[in-house]
């Protein structure tokens, strides 16, 4: 069996896990990041056999699902019964599969996973806060700093974990262009994303073709770290040789869109 199928077999029980016919018909079902799934999957394999690796791959997934499903919820005053009821069952749910990802480890007695997911949470929520509740407004630099470093926190405290740390530039710069690719095709139908501070929104409100641009620039800045940290990871990668060469791929891939969209 490939490497893809048999994450292709973990996608299909993990989405069937997340699923809940009551939040299904008022939320969209939770999105689940297929690369993240591949990369977790992967790196517990450099220390245990394939099926722990998939338990937990499948459930650190989980817990990302968690995260970014509070990412949806406003703060902005509702009034309408609706979307009062929809924000509420965003946090609910949210929290769902939060504790559904604590349920998923302490049924394989791994507390020491559960110790590495809780310690990166708090990196988590700590560039979270900088990015919805700065001390003062963020400029542009730092906002992509933290937009950065909260799309790898997990996968970051994974790989040092693991002992992976040469690893962890190379992922950080990966899903920061995952990330920004998918901001900038927002952007061009100019759609607030919740990552963005006043600065950046004003920025995309009253010049969308220099926010697309600076977009970019950090797409290709990413792109070039990457490069740069992948010709190091080479001399390490061992049993991930496969993984690098599809993260070169993909990135390959979103940087030739952006040159053929212009």
């Amino acid at each position: 069996m490939s490497v893809k199928q048999e994450v292709d077999i973990i996608y299909k029980q993990l989405t069937d896990d997340l699923n809940h016919p009551y939040v299904n018909r008022i939320l969209p079902k939770p999105f689940v990041d297929r690369d993240k799934l591949l990369v977790y999957y992967l790196l517990f394999q450099t220390r245990v056999d394939r099926k722990l690796a998939g338990i937990y791959a499948k459930s650190v997934m989980i817990a990302e699902v968690g995260l970014s499903t509070h990412e949806g919820m406003t703060v902005a005053k509702l009034t309408e019964k609706e979307e009062i009821k929809r924000r509420q069952l965003i946090a609910l749910s949210g929290d769902f599969y939060s504790a559904l990802y604590y349920y998923s480890l302490a049924r394989n007695k791994d507390t020491q996973v559960v110790k590495w997911v809780a310690q990166a949470i708090q990196v988590f929520n700590i560039d979270k806060c900088r990015l919805y509740y700065p001390k003062r407004a963020l400029g542009w630099s730092q906002a992509i700093e933290a937009l950065g470093s909260t799309e790898s926190a997990l996968v970051s405290q994974i790989a040092s974990k693991l002992g992976l740390k040469h690893w962890i530039p190379v992922l950080s710069d990966f899903f920061l262009a995952k990330k920004l690719m998918k901001e900038r095709q927002t952007a061009a139908a100019r759609t607030l994303q919740p990552f963005l501070n006043q600065y950046l929104q004003d920025l995309l409100k009253s010049d969308p073709g220099l926010f697309r641009e600076n977009i970019e620039k950090e797409i290709l800045n990413s792109a070039s770290r990457f490069k740069s940290s992948v010709e190091k990871a080479e001399k390490r990668t061992g049993k991930l040789a496969g993984l690098l060469a599809y993260l070169s791929d993909q990135m390959h891939h979103y940087c030739s869109c952006m040159v053929e969209e212009g």
